[in-house]
């Protein structure tokens, strides 16, 4: 049986490549360089990569996460994770328990992009070619996603060494495919999920088409949901809002009266005051960031905008209610008519 093996975030020399990389990017960019961590249509890329590798017939998933990273807490929890300082030496002792237990065949994946593709097409391609390494790629070139033989571990080389020397063949990745290297691919990935582009899908209820709700949010009377949006656990949207053009509220956050959120996304934990518009945006906490015109704003008003207390998935009512998505305005379980 194959086993998988998942690394998020880099070690101190990656990291100070990925560094001189994005020293052109705007301060929010690079403060998010690790995308895959940020909770997006409910949920983390790297926590829908773990699951998504758990349910399938591996024989062990091992999961490693640089112990500097900000994670979504309960994706963390959830799937295991190791956190260390050491991804690839945590990767190399993986290998060679596999190899020890008779493992012919590792996925390793290296979180970043989102990428649809079939692990076990994969593995089968690795086998019927007869490589040590295969690696995934698109037309854009090389993913971090490879199928390792774990005989391949050398205590005189470095795994991420050996993996760079993968040959020919690549196995082709034909199915859709966002590098989540900046900012803008963050929302066109939202957007490509909303929009039904992709297999990106919202972690929650479709309480109508195009429209969907995680547990315990609520929409106050008078606000409009239009499609295609999503609002996630724990949202609170109040009176004469508009949430509209692919947006997506993540967790915890809180849209207060009047305000216009189109084609924006509000990260974790976000509260954005009365009668704002934004447009083409992402806001995170404090900072907000208009894609359109590439700046970013820092907040420092907790009227207009600032960070939620953190609330975790045990704490409130979880009760999804039964009248949600009943005619053109959704309604919050507790409203009284």
């Amino acid at each position: 049986m194959p086993g998988a093996i998942v690394i998020a975030g880099r070690d101190s020399q990656e990291a100070k490549r990925k560094e001189l990389d994005s020293s052109s990017r705007l301060p929010m960019e690079r403060r998010h360089r690790f995308l895959a961590g940020v909770e997006l249509l409910g949920q983390s890329l790297f926590g829908r990569l773990v699951q998504q590798l758990e349910c399938m017939t591996f024989d062990r998933v091992s999961v490693f996460v640089h112990s500097s990273l900000t994670l979504d807490v309960d994706d963390v929890c959830e799937i295991g994770a190791q956190a260390t300082t050491e991804l690839w030496r945590g990767a190399e002792r993986s290998l060679v328990e596999a190899k020890e237990a008779g493992v012919d065949s590792v996925l390793l994946a290296q979180a970043g992009a989102y990428v649809e593709f079939d692990p076990a097409d994969l593995i089968q391609f690795h086998r019927d070619c007869g490589n040590f390494i295969t690696r995934a790629r698109d037309k854009r070139g090389p993913l971090d996603i490879w199928v390792v033989d774990p005989n391949v571990v050398d205590e005189s080389r470095s795994l991420p060494d050996s993996l760079q020397d993968a040959s020919e063949p690549n196995y082709w990745v034909p199915g859709y495919v966002n590098r989540m290297e900046t900012l803008r691919d963050l929302r066109q990935l939202v957007a490509d999920g909303l929009s039904l582009r992709c297999g990106f899908r919202p972690r929650g209820f479709e309480v109508r088409p195009g429209v969907w709700m995680a547990e315990g949010a609520e929409v106050e009377r008078g606000a409009r949901i239009v499609a295609p949006a999503f609002l996630g656990r724990d949202v609170k949207i109040s009176e004469q809002c508009l949430i509209t053009r692919c947006s997506n509220i993540e967790s915890n956050c809180h849209i207060d009266y009047g305000t216009a959120v189109e084609g924006s996304s509000i990260l974790t934990g976000s509260y954005v005051g009365i009668g704002l518009d934004l447009c083409h945006s992402i806001a995170d906490g404090t900072h907000l960031l208009n894609l359109s015109r590439e700046v970013m704003l820092e907040i420092d008003d907790p009227v207009v905008m600032r960070q939620m207390p953190q609330r975790s998935r045990a704490e409130g009512n979880r009760q999804f209610p039964s009248n949600f998505g009943q005619g053109e305005e959704i309604l919050s379980a507790g409203e009284k008519r």
